[in-house]
């Protein structure tokens, strides 16, 4: 299913082993460097995993070229890590031994499965009344909220048209009324 991702916080926290990037000290000398980015992605774009790449100079008599560091994978798709602060390890990519570590916090909101179970509760001359019942939820994420919308005609050189037809979250009894039928 296609729905919209946000990263809303991140920071990378890089030890003294990786001199690249400016950032503050912290009180064990350490550089942090703190960064925050939105992203809105399709879920068909996610991976998996973000991958976090630390970049830096490493130093010698020969060169002093920027190289890769380490990198760090944060598994997305996992419900359990989002909404609050996670750390993991930066690694390097060659001796795999850590050197520095990732905290993240994100929330990936997407599109929940299609409501259940929609019926004609009641219908008069003009009008007409449809219930359903809410989704289960959110690929093992609790509801949020939802919105139910109706794919209108695409007009010439515009892609599809989405009309809203109501907003819901957590209502108990959703329900929607057509009205002025002719």
């Amino acid at each position: 299913q296609v729905g919209r991702s946000s990263f809303l916080s991140s920071k990378a926290a890089q030890s003294d082993d990786d001199e690249g990037g400016e950032g503050k000290k912290k009180a064990n000398n350490h550089p942090v460097v703190t960064y925050k980015e939105q992203l809105n992605l399709t879920l068909e774009k996610l991976d998996v995993h973000l991958v976090l790449y630390v970049w830096g100079k490493k130093t010698s008599m020969a060169s002093q070229e920027i190289t890769l560091i380490g990198r760090a994978l944060a598994p997305l798709h996992e419900y359990k890590f989002q909404r609050k602060n996670t750390t993991w390890g930066v690694f390097d990519v060659v001796e795999e031994h850590r050197v520095a570590e990732m905290r993240l916090k994100y929330h990936v909101s997407t599109t929940p499965s299609a409501v259940l179970n929609p019926r004609l509760a009641d219908a008069k001359q003009t009008e007409v009344k449809v219930e359903w019942e809410p989704p289960t939820n959110d690929h093992g994420a609790p509801i949020l909220g939802y919105k139910v919308s109706i794919l209108m005609d695409a007009k010439v050189n515009e892609g599809p048209q989405w009309f809203t037809l109501c907003e819901c979250t957590k209502s108990l009894n959703p329900v929607y009324v057509i009205a002025n039928l002719t």
